[in-house]
């Protein structure tokens, strides 16, 4: 072997002019955390495959200048293409019969065949199947490979300097000629060798001619030092392209991912898409359980056995160890080699298993095999880890998601069960939120009240409501009331608090205001408070007239006796009469008084309520007629029979029709109406309402909470006690009476009883 001291003629192998440092492509090994990083680099390698393709056709017309031979073609450009243009070229115009082109891989252990010309198919197989080591085969392309110059070997089938790699792969080529290799260099560094053969020296017939001279050497070192360029460059091309179309089906199946709602849905679509994006046959995803340190097959697709048998892998064991523990990707380049056993592969071929993080630890390993061998190489790696980490992220957010959506239902339910009515309104007064309670205490009907102005909603009668809140956001202060509202026919009383709401800077940012239907409740109480006052009223009156009694009673006796006794005048005897007159009056009001101190004896039966109004209506008829006042009856048609005493309820609805006939001007109008309760205005009460309506002058708001109260009367006769005895009527049946009127537009009593 003849090693040709000529490195005097390696110039320009370092030159400054090299191919620039190339960010995306180192970018790519940091798992963006996003789609919209994943977007920008492949935007980024797509601007970095147009500054390559300018730069290899520069360089290709360099060397067609320089060398006389044809340049590289301008479009789709390829590793294959400009190999196979230069080494053409080189054959063609520098008259050499055989050339390969080898490339070391990243790590630098592998030195692999890119390109051949002037080989046989057979030749040209095997040395694209089979790479070199730099650990196992001792050889001249390892050694060419390793120096930073040229190599240059005479006779490469004989000599005492030739290993047993190299006569191999000689007698693999059909036996080699005079070889040259001249060093592949970038950024200072050599990455591969190219590599150029004349026919074998012993060719008798030319003597010499197809030696490699030192001039041969020059040219082509001159020649290689701006291929190499060339070639890099193509080869970093080829690399991003691939990243790029890895990375397009990335985010293609990212944006489907994206979409899934269901973890166990999303976790077969993981599976899915990194099958599509590493085209590998066949892949499981496990899921790991820290607690038993052992993996679970969770899924899997392409094998022949399936998971019912729920396959199990120990976390301690290789490759799980290296994932669980150091949480980065396991590459297997060869299954066969590695001598790894696991439950679930292929058993030829290659496989790489991947982590999927959450919250600082493997909760998943996503296995991938391929039946071929060195499949998963950096690019198809870097990609992959690319899609694990997103991965993570996604189960991540789904996590959140379906925490979040539980927690959103729950707050859901809660403001649509809850029987209080939530308005949630922004700084600035739009709306929110509103629950189902506040939208039927308020009798709002519109679907869509999301962003709109609290005071387009609120701004009749309800309007206190959005008063409420802009007094809230001016003031920066709870506020709380009750107001009157009219709904349906029927007054609510309302309970409205309004509370600030502050963001983390104690900002304003919102209003939250509850708003209660306290009616029922006020009803209560103040029925509460006046059987509570009747009572004691009753309990002094009672006693009182016990006194009045027997002295009333020894007055009326002597009267009489006067009446019947004495000589009386008209006059005299008129006066006796309106003595009498009182003291049978005083005899009713005690008789009203003890009535009201002591228990109602009810005599309890089913009850036509319409057959008992009409019967109250009979007694007042002679006065109904001299007032011409109209009887409108409004009844449902068939209504339930109510549990009451017949007697008693004729008492109250006489009281109440009594009123009304006095408070109605003549040619006026009384209403009668019943019908069934089964609405939430009357909160599930079943039973029959009875609503007795004048259209007289109303009631004014001072006297109004008072007309229930012992003794309360605007009128220049009577006791004061009517009502009083109707309200105490009633509540003993537990049902309940009340009354809405307002000035000048007449007064509604309502009567409501169960069936």
């Amino acid at each position: 072997m003849c090693i040709l001291d000529l490195n005097s003629l390696a110039f320009g192998l370092d030159r400054e002019d090299e191919a620039p440092e190339r960010d995306a492509a180192s970018d790519l090994g940091r798992p963006p955390g996003d789609e919209g990083s994943v977007y920008g680099l492949i935007e980024a390698l797509k601007r970095q495959n147009r500054e390559l393709a300018s730069e290899v056709m520069e360089r290709s017309k360099l060397i067609a200048s320089l060398n006389n031979v044809s340049p590289l073609p301008l479009e789709g450009i390829t590793l294959d293409k400009v190999l196979s243009t230069i080494l053409n070229n080189v054959l063609n115009c520098f008259g050499y019969y055989r050339g390969i082109v080898y490339l070391w891989d990243k790590k630098k252990e592998n030195l692999s065949c890119y390109g051949t010309a002037g080989m046989s198919k057979d030749s040209e197989r095997i040395v694209r199947s089979k790479p070199l080591n730099i650990y196992r085969h001792d050889c001249i392309e390892i050694r060419a490979a390793k120096s930073s110059t040229f190599t240059y070997v005479e006779n490469p089938s004989e000599g005492p300097e030739l290993t047993r790699h190299d006569l191999k792969i000689s007698l693999q080529h059909g036996g080699r000629g005079s070889v040259l290799y001249v060093p592949l260099r970038s950024k200072g560094e050599t990455f591969g060798i190219i590599g150029i053969e004349r026919f074998p020296v012993r060719a008798e017939r030319y003597p010499g001619q197809f030696r490699i001279t030192e001039k041969d050497i020059k040219v082509l070192m001159l020649f290689v030092n701006h291929a190499s360029i060339a070639i890099e460059n193509a080869r970093l091309y080829e690399q991003n392209q691939r990243k790029i179309d890895y990375l397009s089906k990335l985010q293609e199946i990212y944006h489907e991912l994206n979409s899934m709602v269901d973890m166990d849905h999303l976790i077969e679509k993981i599976l899915e898409g990194a099958l599509t994006v590493s085209g590998a046959t066949s892949g499981i995803l496990w899921k790991c359980n820290s607690g038993s340190l052992c993996a679970e097959a969770s899924s899997s697709r392409g094998y022949s056995n399936s998971l019912e048998d729920h396959p199990q892998a120990p976390l301690e064991l290789f490759p799980f160890d290296e994932l669980f523990k150091k949480q980065r990707a396991v590459r297997i380049p060869d299954v066969e080699e590695s001598g790894v056993s696991l439950p679930l592969s292929q058993p030829k071929g290659s496989a790489i298993f991947l982590p999927i993080v959450y919250k600082d630890s493997v909760a998943a390993i996503i296995q991938l095999d391929h039946s071929d061998r060195g499949v998963f190489d950096d690019t198809a790696t870097e990609v992959l880890k690319i899609y694990a980490s997103q991965a993570s992220k996604l189960i991540e957010n789904m996590t959140l998601y379906n925490a979040l959506l539980l927690e959103k239902r729950f707050t859901d339910n809660l403001r649509n069960s809850i029987a209080v009515g939530i308005l949630i309104t922004d700084a600035e007064g739009r709306i929110r939120s509103i629950n189902p309670r506040a939208r039927a205490i308020c009798n709002i009907t519109s679907s869509n009240l999301g962003n709109r102005p609290v005071e387009s909603i609120f701004n009749k009668d309800n309007r206190f409501i959005s008063d409420v809140i802009y007094e809230t956001i001016h003031t920066n202060k709870d506020v709380e009331t009750e107001a009157t509202y009219n709904a349906e026919n029927e007054a609510l009383v309302l309970e409205i608090s309004a509370f600030a709401v502050y963001d983390e800077e104690k900002k304003l940012c919102g209003v939250t205001t509850f708003i209660s239907d306290i009616t029922e409740k006020k009803r209560m109480r103040d029925s509460l408070n006046r059987m509570e006052r009747t009572a004691a009223i009753g309990t002094m009156a009672a006693g009182v007239a016990h006194e009045l009694r027997n002295p009333l009673s020894g007055i009326y006796a002597a009267i009489q006796t006067l009446l019947q006794e004495l000589s009386l005048t008209d006059e005299q005897r008129e006066i006796m009469d309106a003595v009498l007159g009182e003291a049978d009056r005083m005899e009713t009001l005690i008789h009203e008084i003890l009535q009201l101190s002591k228990p109602i004896n009810l005599n309890m039966v089913n009850v036509d309520v319409k057959e008992v109004l009409r019967n109250s209506v009979t007694p007042m008829k002679e006065t109904i007629r001299e007032k011409n006042i109209t009887i409108v009856e409004r009844f449902e048609h068939r209504l339930p029979a109510v549990h009451a005493d017949p007697d008693k309820l004729r008492q109250v609805f006489l009281n109440l029709l009594l009123n009304a006939v006095q408070a109605t001007p003549d040619g006026g109008a009384i209403e009668l109406h019943a019908k069934s309760m089964n609405g939430k205005a009357q909160e599930g009460r079943s039973g029959v309402e009875i609503r007795v309506l004048d259209h007289g002058s109303g009631v004014s708001p001072q006297h109004l909470s008072k007309i229930f109260d012992p003794f309360f009367t605007t009128k220049n006769r009577g006791t004061g006690l009517g009502l009083t005895i109707c309200q105490k009527i009633i509540e003993e049946h537990d049902g309940e009476i009340f009354v809405q009127s307002e000035c000048g537009q007449g007064s509604v009593f309502f009567v409501r009883l169960k069936s």
